[in-house]
């Protein structure tokens, strides 16, 4: 993916608001729903910035709070290109309130010899401490 700089102040004149994915994810569903599409296209990288933007959502330092993290090395750690410890993911997943959960693949054929498998997320309870 290529990224183009544009001067903001030209943007603000022509009246263009800047997207941020994390204002649109205001429910679990919202999340949810997300997350799982994400994890459908396979790309690892979006994976991580996607994760970061559930934990804007969620409240960065809320976040930072519940997972025992900083919350300035978490916007840095979920920025584009950064690749977080799995550890950190799990704990800000957590802290957010969801869950990896792995389950068979319903797929009748499986490509080449590699093996399929369906990740779901769901949303728990953060104050279960599940780490």
């Amino acid at each position: 993916m290529q990224t183009i700089n544009v001067n903001p102040q030209i943007l603000k004149e022509l009246g263009v608001q800047p997207f941020d994915v994390a204002d649109y994810l205001q429910t679990d569903e919202d999340i949810v729903e997300y997350l799982s599409q994400v994890l459908s296209e396979g790309d690892t990288d979006e994976l991580v910035r996607a994760i970061g933007y559930v934990a804007k959502a969620r409240g960065m330092s809320q976040i930072a709070k519940d997972s025992g993290l900083g919350r300035t090395s978490l916007y840095k750690s979920f920025a584009l290109g950064a690749q977080p410890r799995f550890e950190t993911v799990v704990k800000v997943m957590c802290a957010g309130g969801l869950e990896l959960q792995a389950t068979p693949s319903t797929l009748a054929s499986v490509r080449s010899s590699k093996a399929v498998c369906k990740i779901e997320m769901k949303t728990v309870d953060p104050s279960e401490g599940v780490y």
